[in-house]
Order: structure tokens, then sequence, then C-alpha cells
């Protein structure tokens, strides 16, 4: 069990869930619109790609999401949590001024789709299962 450097109050236990909470700045409901969803899920996706995770569930609220993912063995939760957060919110923030995106996500997407293990876990079968009706609903994949 290791303690995060700056802080008593992480700690990091190998293998076990944790179920984090993060609200948007300032509590503006981003969420509300599909794109800023769809967005989420495609970081979500290209930070399993970077990190070794398992995302279990998450809840998209209109501001603010929670998520339950087990880190592997190369990352943990505040490094998986600091590639969503940061990723989110450039290309949020390019969305919302009309800037070209940093990482382009189509190559991306060829990328992850490629592989069979990543492809179970890809945007569109998450897509149709956290759209199909309420996109609020609590989504296991």
């Amino acid at each position: 069990m290791n303690e995060h450097k700056n802080s008593a109050k992480r700690i990091y236990i190998d293998s076990l869930p944790v179920y984090i909470t993060t609200v948007t700045q300032n509590r503006f409901p981003y969420f509300e619109e599909e794109i800023f969803c769809r967005l989420f899920l495609e970081t979500l996706n290209f930070s399993r790609w970077v990190h070794d995770f398992e995302t279990l569930a998450y809840k998209i609220n209109p501001d603010h999401i929670h998520l339950i993912f087990q880190p592997g063995k190369s990352s943990n939760y505040s490094e998986i949590m600091q590639t969503i957060k940061r990723n989110f919110s450039r290309d949020c923030n390019d969305l919302i001024f009309n800037r070209s995106f940093i990482r382009n996500l189509n190559s991306y997407r060829r990328r992850f789709e490629s592989s069979p293990v990543l492809l179970q876990n890809s945007l569109n079968r998450e897509l149709e299962q956290g759209f199909s009706g309420d996109k609020y609903d609590l989504v296991n994949i």
C-alpha cells in the first residue's frame, strides 16, 4: 500500500476497484448536451488505451460523473483521472472554441478497434448501451 506523496488522504491498494466522482467547473451542466457525453466516452476509451484499467461502471449526470474502475498494474487511479480530466478538458475547450483537436481521434479509433481485446470495449458498444433510453442511466461496460 502506497500513500500519495503530497497527501495522506490518498491510499493506493493494488487490484481493488475505486469509486470516483468528478464535478464540472462551477457545476456547469455540460453533460446536458449529448456531444459532451460522447466526447467523455471517447476520452474514457482513449484513457483505457493509455493506461491499463478496466471500467466497471459509470454514470453521467449534467454536472458530474461517477466512475467505478479497477486500475491495472501500470497506473494508479490518480494517473488515470489526470489523463481523463486533462484530455477531456482540452478536447472540450477545443470543441467549444472551434479549434482543431490536438490528437486525431479517427486514427486513435482505428488503432483501438484493430485489437480484438479492445474492440469489445469500443465506443460504439458503449454508446449503444449508454444512450438507449435515458442517457443518465448506470452503464456497465
